[in-house]
C-alpha cells in the first residue's frame, strides 16, 4: 500500500500534479515462454489538478479500480470536478493481460453536469460557452487500433459568446442534442438545437475520419 505519493508531469506549458492518498497493488508477472502472463490487482484514490500556460483549468478527485489476469482485464475510472460535475469510465476486456492495453475490449463513458469552461483552452479565445454538459459513450477496441463508438452529448441552459468582425454577439442556449456514430472510415451524427431569441436549427454531418488510433482525417 502507498500513501501520500505525488505524480507530476509537464509538457510544452500543460502540467498534471496528482497527490496519491491511497493506492493498493498486487502485481505478479509469470514466464510462460510465449508472451508472458501478467497478474494485476490495484485501486487508487487521488486529488489532481491540470493548469496549462499556468493557469489552473481544472482540479479533480478520482478512483481508478484495475484487474487483469489470463481471463482478462476490467477497469473502472471515476472522476468527480472542483467544479461540479463528474465523470465515470469502464473497460472490460477478454484478452488475456499484458504490459500493453488490451487491443479489444468494450469500454463506455458517461458524463454529467460539466461545465464548458473545462474545453476553454481548447476553444478559439474569441469563444465563451457557459451552461452544462452531459452525454454518454459505448464502444468496442478492434484490431489494428480500430474502434467502433456510438452515443450522445447535450448541452442544457447555457449561452456562447463569440468576438466577431462587426463586434461581440451572443445567443442563449435552451438546449442543445448531439447524436453521434464512429465506425469504418466516418464520423456521422445529427444535432439538434434550440436557442431561446431565434427558434431551432437541426442538421446531419458526416465527416471522412477513419475510426482508429491516432486519429487522422481521410486526406481523400
Amino acid at each position: 500500500a502507498l500513501v501520500g505519493g505525488r505524480v507530476l508531469w509537464r509538457a510544452k506549458g500543460d502540467e498534471f500534479d496528482v497527490s496519491i492518498d491511497r493506492a493498493e497493488v498486487a502485481f505478479e508477472r509469470h514466464d510462460t515462454g510465449k508472451a508472458g502472463e501478467l497478474v494485476l490487482h490495484g485501486s487508487a484514490d487521488a486529488t489532481g489538478a491540470y493548469r496549462s500556460q499556468g493557469e489552473k483549468v481544472i482540479g479533480s478527485q478520482f478512483t481508478l479500480r484495475v484487474d487483469a489476469d489470463r481471463t482478462g482485464t476490467r477497469a473502472a475510472a471515476d472522476l468527480w470536478l472542483d467544479t461540479g460535475g463528474s465523470l465515470r469510465a469502464a473497460l472490460d476486456s477478454d484478452a488475456p493481460a499484458g504490459t500493453t492495453l488490451p487491443e479489444t475490449g468494450d469500454f463506455s463513458v458517461q458524463w454529467s453536469d460539466i461545465k464548458p469552461a473545462l474545453l476553454r483552452p481548447w476553444l478559439p479565445g474569441t469563444v465563451n460557452i457557459d451552461g452544462e454538459l452531459h452525454g454518454s459513450a459505448k464502444g468496442r477496441l478492434l484490431t489494428g487500433k480500430r474502434l467502433e463508438v456510438a452515443g450522445d452529448a447535450g448541452f442544457s441552459q447555457g449561452s456562447a459568446r463569440w468576438q466577431g468582425s462587426s463586434g461581440e454577439a451572443s445567443a442563449a442556449i435552451r438546449s442543445a442534442l448531439l447524436n453521434f456514430a464512429w465506425r469504418g472510415e466516418t464520423l456521422t451524427g445529427n444535432l439538434d438545437l434550440s436557442l431561446a431569441d431565434y427558434g431551432q436549427a437541426k442538421g446531419d454531418f458526416l465527416l471522412p475520419i477513419p475510426a482508429r488510433l491516432p486519429v487522422t482525417p481521410n486526406p481523400n
